[in-house]
């Protein structure tokens, strides 16, 4: 399923997308959250999120990671998907999912132009501060927070990781994409247990 979503969504971005073994491992991955949502008792509005974002999650891994894009299209489907779920009784609400999706394109736009000053070269892809602004409908204002903190920690483990893996080579780009929409999963999910942990660990 993964795959075929991916080999669509990319044609229209005018990118051939070969078969490989590692995306049949990303269609289970999916299935995965659909199994604990059935046996963990998530509600249906909360579970419909997380496997929507489970979806997402496994086809920017594939143009994250092998052409280095996040389709346009892609996140036009998902901005109308995060709407509509703010819309039904859900969290977020309907106001905190459109603060989210301006917070997470705010945020990101300033990272990219801070850092684009700092580094003298683009610090950030176009795509990513897109699909900031796109998560953000779906986790609310104060989980973009929480999904750019996890997604920073997952991009630094896989530098590190891949640092050790590739001795002697440059790393030259790194799949940020794949990890926001990862970490917006755990937040989509943990989010508000998250956050409580964090409040009541500074009133304490």
């Amino acid at each position: 399923m993964i795959y075929y979503l991916s080999a669509i969504i990319l044609r229209q971005s005018e990118h051939k997308l070969p078969f490989r073994p590692a995306f049949v491992f990303l269609d289970l991955l999916w299935i995965i959250p659909a199994l604990l949502i059935y046996f963990g008792g998530i509600s249906s509005e909360n579970g419909l999120g997380v496997l929507l974002l489970s979806i997402l999650f496994g086809i920017v891994c594939i143009a994250d990671f092998k052409f280095q894009i996040i389709p346009n299209n892609l996140l036009v489907i998902y901005s109308i998907l995060g709407i509509f779920l703010a819309i039904i009784p859900h969290q977020p609400s309907f106001f905190d999912s459109i603060l989210g999706g301006i917070f997470g394109f705010v945020l990101f736009l300033g990272i990219e132009w801070i850092g684009s000053i700092v580094f003298r070269k683009p610090a950030m892809g176009g795509g990513d501060i897109k699909l900031a602004a796109v998560l953000g409908l779906f986790v609310g204002w104060q989980g973009i927070f929480i999904t750019l903190f996890i997604g920073a920690i997952l991009g630094l483990l896989y530098v590190s990781v891949a640092k050790m893996l590739v001795v002697g080579k440059k790393i030259r780009t790194i799949p940020f994409g794949s990890f926001l929409v990862f970490s917006s999963i755990i937040t989509y999910w943990v989010g508000d247990a998250i956050l409580d942990y964090y409040i009541n660990g500074l009133l304490l």
